[in-house]
């Protein structure tokens, strides 16, 4: 298996300067182009996706995939609940939570879990955002499909310690008309900036920082395939 990698031409003292400047930044060409292959064939064939969701009290809750039932009440709950509180309904493959139980052994993500904890990794998001306290990465494998969203929030949680949020992108072929765009707002709600899903690309953004994933159309034609999850220093 090829081992996974950086890109080595990534310029980190212009990224840098970029990310300064809002406190998000998109990096396209993140990984090595074979590397970017293997993770996003690996999602597309091979990742066994349950249905990540909240209740209408807003507890998580995981249903069993691979199928999304809009008609679920569970599902339906979260819909509804989505009209005025925080809310999500999406596929997810819990990468940490995988790894650290040892499921699914020889799973190619559990070699992408080590690759974003990996010293390079690290190092990259120390140079990047500045935060130099940044000790781990957590993640989840996601895909969305048509009627998939994530309502707006800011990612803060007072004891996790997350200085940055991330993305890496999978999506190898999207339309701007099929939603799943990751949208970014100031206090007043109005849109500052967004991204389109992408192929082999990584999303940084500061934690807190409002932001949301636009619900996917009926009419889409792919999936959005995407790693995420938080850059973390140590409990304090």
């Amino acid at each position: 298996m090829t081992a996974l990698r950086l890109n080595p031409a990534l310029d980190l003292a212009a990224l840098a300067a970029q990310f300064s400047v809002h406190g998000r930044l998109r990096v396209p060409h993140i990984l090595a182009p074979e590397s970017a292959a293997l993770i996003a064939a690996c999602l597309e064939k091979a990742t066994p996706f349950d249905v990540a969701t909240v209740t209408a009290q807003g507890a998580p809750l995981v249903l069993p995939g691979p199928d999304i039932d809009w008609a679920d009440p569970r599902v339906a709950a979260a819909v509804a609940r989505a009209g005025s509180a925080f809310s999500f309904v999406y596929k997810s493959f819990p990468m940490l939570t995988a790894y650290q139980l040892r499921q699914h052994p020889g799973h190619l993500l559990h070699e992408v879990f080590e690759f974003l904890n990996s010293a390079p990794l690290i190092d990259f998001l120390h140079r990047l955002t500045g935060h130099t306290d940044i000790t781990r990465l957590d993640a989840q494998a996601t895909l969305y499909e048509p009627g998939c969203f994530l309502t707006t929030h800011n990612d803060f949680m007072p004891t996790h310690n997350r200085r940055a949020a991330y993305v890496l992108g999978f999506t190898r072929r999207w339309l701007f008309d099929w939603g799943g765009l990751l949208l970014f707002f100031d206090e007043s709600r109005r849109v500052q900036d967004g991204y389109m899903p992408d192929f082999n690309t990584i999303d940084v953004f500061g934690v807190p920082q409002l932001h949301a994933v636009t619900s996917v159309t009926p009419f889409a034609r792919a999936g959005r395939y995407a790693i995420t999850g938080w850059a973390r220093a140590p409990a304090s």
